[in-house]
């Protein structure tokens, strides 16, 4: 088999994977959210303000209209989102020179974040291991990985 055939070979069987992963993810995880709803009402959070946070946690530092960009949403709900995000406590802003505002995780934040995906992660592994077998994941891990090195190289 030529080098091309089993790229797409592999690129196939990575999609498939993906797709088993993201139906059993949305059936099991993001759809029956009702305890992280409760979480997030308990916490006067929004489910677009948990966005915001998980993309301020996962970049370390950002911006507004990065949020914007990020999320695809008009950059004065990305402002509005901050500057509630910003009175409730869960993160800090920052003038950097001129006008840019950079955002960082407040200790507030970082607890509710850290708390969050605590319990997500033992509902994953629960259902990881309930309806994906121990060598589909492992093979999953493997391709996952393969796509994090092909991407590493892309410009």
């Amino acid at each position: 088999m030529i080098e091309s055939e089993m790229d797409n070979k592999r690129l196939k069987e990575l999609i498939t994977l993906l797709n088993d992963y993201t139906s059993i993810f949305n059936r099991n995880v993001a759809m029956p959210r009702s305890g992280h709803n409760a979480l997030l009402k308990k916490n006067g959070l929004t489910s677009l303000e948990l966005q915001v946070l998980i993309m301020i946690s996962h970049f370390e530092k950002t911006s507004p209209s990065a949020i914007a960009d990020e999320l695809g949403i008009p950059r004065p709900n990305a402002t509005r989102l901050v500057r509630s995000l910003s009175e409730k406590g869960f993160c800090k802003k920052e003038k950097d020179s001129g006008k840019t505002v950079s955002l960082t995780l407040s200790e507030k934040g970082r607890e509710f974040i850290e708390n969050d995906k605590s319990l997500d992660q033992e509902k994953r592994l629960k259902i990881y291991n309930k309806h994906i077998p121990e060598e589909k994941q492992e093979r999953l891990f493997e391709l996952y990985n393969e796509l994090i090195e092909i991407w590493s190289m892309l410009p």
